[in-house]
């Protein structure tokens, strides 16, 4: 049974009475990343990243720094394939992250993708991931299509599938001339 941190029952609690979090009342963006690693196993991680994301457009200097961190925390700790659906979703929204976030991102996509004991959802979504940070930048697309090569036949269906259809946009879209 998951034991919930304060941070999740409040959040629980706001969107059970349909009022829209605010960062505010999670005392801010470096209280928020102080607890990134526990809330990035929650299975409320999306809800926080979004409340996190969202904020990051308004924020500047240490406060952009921070959301970004958590964000970037939050994806490297969670294992479940939902929140890596909606973690991909919307951290490409917020693409450039501050500081080294892309980078930490893409790391992430890649380790979560490799990792077979993971659900198949989770290392789909890595996928998907990696190929929309990879798309325009070449040393990315490169590391992405190593990956690629050493997909294996005993990988999970549901993965291989997503896999083939990622080869197949890259072979069409970045093929050296």
């Amino acid at each position: 049974m998951h034991v919930m941190h304060p941070f999740e029952q409040a959040l629980a609690d706001l969107l059970e009475a349909g009022e829209e979090p605010v960062l505010s009342q999670f005392g801010g963006p470096h209280k928020l990343l102080e607890v990134a690693s526990e809330l990035g196993s929650s299975p409320l991680v999306p809800e926080f990243l979004r409340l996190a994301l969202d904020a990051l457009r308004d924020a500047s200097g240490a406060e952009r720094d921070a959301l970004a961190d958590f964000a970037c925390t939050c994806i490297e700790v969670t294992k479940d394939g939902f929140a890596w659906s909606e973690a991909v979703e919307l951290l490409d929204r917020a693409r450039p992250l501050p500081k080294d976030g892309d980078e930490r991102c893409f790391a992430s996509f890649l380790t979560m993708a490799v990792d077979r004991s993971a659900e198949a959802v989770a290392r789909g979504a890595a996928l998907d991931g990696a190929m929309r940070w990879a798309a325009e930048d070449r040393k990315r697309q490169l590391k992405l299509l190593s990956l690629l090569l050493d997909v294996s036949v005993t990988d999970d269906c549901q993965f291989l599938v997503r896999a083939a259809k990622l080869m197949g946009v890259a072979y069409t879209h970045w093929r050296e001339s």
